[in-house]
């Protein structure tokens, strides 16, 4: 097993996971998502209140994508999740750098990239290294 890279010296942190299945309904799927953690807009876990959970454009392959602001109570994060009839799949700036917006475009470049590449690791790392850079630190 090789040594993952340093973190030391980057200026975001975005964590990236999906999954695969049938979601017939997304819209509702986004709400469980949302609502695992922050059912009642405040998660007993980390303390964060859900704020601004806006709808975004899911672009050309369609469902829903919603984004939010985790505020904290010394940081605040953005997430935004999408979900279709066959995938689920978030980002969160751990730091809070990226707004709503941008945090949406963001998330529809990797999801084009990485649903575009077919199934498999192999094709998810190469499309989550081309949208975010070589900053891609995968467990075997």
């Amino acid at each position: 097993m090789t040594k993952p890279p340093s973190l030391s010296g980057w200026t975001r942190t975005l964590l990236v996971a999906g999954m695969t299945g049938s979601f017939p309904d997304a819209r509702g799927e986004l709400d469980r998502q949302f609502g695992a953690v922050w059912g009642s807009d405040v998660s007993s876990e980390t303390s964060e209140t859900l704020k601004d959970r806006q709808d975004y454009p899911a672009g050309p392959l369609g469902g829903a994508l919603d984004c939010a602001v985790l505020a904290g109570p010394t940081a605040s994060r953005t997430i935004c999740i999408w979900a279709d009839g066959t995938t689920v799949g978030g980002i969160i700036d751990g730091k809070g750098e990226n707004r709503p917006e941008d945090l949406a475009k963001r998330t529809l470049e990797l999801r084009t990239a990485v649903e575009g590449r077919g199934p498999g690791l192999t094709g998810c790392r190469r499309a989550a290294q081309k949208v975010l850079g070589n900053r891609v630190i995968t467990r075997s």
